[in-house]
């Protein structure tokens, strides 16, 4: 046994003092500690906290602007769609309206006997990525025709769905028709008059004599009644040809001589400044087309006076007349066309700058050209200048 002494009892208050003083320096250090995490605790608590109200104002501002996008989709008279898989993924009120359905999202096409135009535009966008379809549907023995849009949203990956966008054209099918119906009737209507004046000028030559002056305007007259009536006459031949209700009889015809025609019905607008030119890349007798001579006349007249009234006085307006074997016109013109009609240039009703235009000139020429084999195209890319080409059948080519 040790005996105390001083020095030892000293020794071991001051080893108890030193673990007293370290525990104590322990614990505050591990107050601090637990301070410090909760301090953090509480800014992280603070930030989610301002992390989750701002996802909040987010999801709430998403809910808001789908709400309104829905909105506005179901507003359109478009019907707007997405197929993936042959399965509606979205579907507008619109487009569910115009398949005859409360709603479509879910639904696969073949469950949609009246979806039949989605699926002709999904086997062309398939190969072309993107397409065009107009179909007739029964339903309840009423007939609407739609028209579809529809594109692929990634050409490369189809699984990814289709988009389409439909319209109900049957409305303006029918007014369309109905105007076409007017028209076809009026234009009936107004032969019998003209038949009636002409009657009248053979009756006031045949009752003479006349003098140099009374002649002549009889002669002016009997030449606006025959120009009358030869329009007339090629309006109804343009109905017919759009219905596909006119019988053809294509003959041989002068191309020298229907030009010699076009330039004499366009002698009103050969003014000061305006003149067209022809070039012919070989002698001009050996140009023979087979068409009919008024539907040709007028498809000429129809594009000489747009290059004419295009070029104005900027300069002569050149026809070179190529290739007897396959006939080709090229009808070159200063001045372009507006652009935002160049690739719409032969479409019904298109045109731009003309106080009385109709936009029927280009639109009648292609299509009388196309009905006997030939075509007329437009290079509208050449700075300062329009290029059309007419290409037309020779006899050897029936």
């Amino acid at each position: 046994m040790v005996t105390a002494t001083p020095a030892s009892i000293h020794a071991i208050l001051a080893a108890t003092a030193a673990e007293a003083l370290i525990m104590s320096l322990a614990l505050a250090y591990r107050v601090k500690l637990l301070r410090e995490q909760a301090a953090s605790a509480e800014t992280e608590r603070r930030r989610l906290a301002e992390e989750n109200a701002r996802s909040e104002s987010a999801r709430d501002e998403l809910a808001r602007k789908n709400a309104l996008l829905a909105m506005i989709l179901d507003d359109q008279r478009f019907g707007i769609g997405m197929v993936r898989g042959e399965r509606f993924s979205f579907a507008n009120r619109r487009l569910a309206q115009q398949l005859d359905r409360d709603d479509l999202n879910g639904l696969t096409l073949a469950e949609v006997p009246q979806a039949r135009p989605l699926l002709d535009g999904i086997a062309q966008a398939a190969a072309d990525h993107e397409a065009e379809t107009e179909a007739v549907i029964e339903d309840s023995g009423r007939s609407r025709t739609l028209r579809t849009v529809s594109r692929r949203l990634d050409p490369a990956r189809p699984e990814r769905g289709t988009v389409f966008l439909v319209e109900d054209v049957s409305e303006a099918k029918r007014l369309e028709q109905l105007k076409n119906d007017i028209n076809q009737v009026m234009r009936h209507d107004l032969k019998s008059p003209l038949a009636t004046v002409a009657s009248a000028l053979e009756a006031l030559e045949l009752a003479g004599p006349l003098n140099v002056q009374q002649r002549g305007l009889i002669a002016m007259l009997e030449r606006a009644v025959a120009a009358m009536t030869a329009r007339i006459n090629l309006s109804l031949h343009l109905y017919r040809l759009e219905s596909g209700t006119l019988g053809l009889t294509p003959q041989p015809l002068s191309l020298a001589t229907l030009l010699a025609d076009a330039r004499e019905e366009l002698a009103p607008y050969l003014t000061a400044g305006r003149e067209w030119r022809i070039a012919y890349e070989a002698p001009a007798e050996t140009f023979i087309v087979l068409g009919e001579r008024a539907m040709f006349t007028a498809m000429l007249v129809n594009l000489l006076k747009n290059a004419l009234e295009a070029a104005d006085e900027a300069g002569s307006v050149v026809v070179t007349v190529a290739d007897p074997p396959s006939p080709r016109l090229v009808i070159d013109n200063p001045g372009e066309a507006p652009p935002h009609i160049r690739a719409r240039l032969f479409e019904k009703h298109v045109t731009a700058g003309k106080a009385r235009g109709t936009g029927l000139g280009a639109y009648s020429a292609r299509l009388i050209a196309r009905a006997f084999g030939g075509d007329v195209v437009a290079d509208t890319t050449i700075p300062g200048r329009t290029v059309v080409t007419v290409t037309l059948r020779a006899p050897q080519d029936a």
